[in-house]
């Protein structure tokens, strides 16, 4: 008698992996994490460039979309560090 006749395996459970969020979609969360809009700034920059195509080859669609949100970022960034006053530690 073999043991697989004489035992039935339970039913295994499938562990699924968990999904990842896409740059872009992490990305718009940095951008709404420090109070930027996401949707009005790729619109804001959709209206500007209307008669703008971009041919690449071997890249995303949304690489346009994160250099747009990146540089939003960045220009946030920017004006937060030149708006607030760096703090001078003394060393002893």
């Amino acid at each position: 008698m073999k043991l697989s006749d004489s035992f039935t395996f339970p039913l295994r459970a499938r562990i699924k992996t968990k999904t990842k969020p896409s740059r872009i979609e992490t990305l718009k969360e940095m951008v709404r994490a420090f109070g930027l809009n996401p949707e009005e700034i790729l619109t804001k920059e959709a209206l500007l460039m209307p008669n703008r195509t971009v041919i690449t080859a071997g890249k995303e669609t949304s690489e346009g979309q994160v250099d747009t949100l990146l540089q939003a970022l960045k220009q946030r960034l920017k004006e937060d560090l030149l708006e607030k006053p760096i703090a001078t530690y003394k060393t002893v």
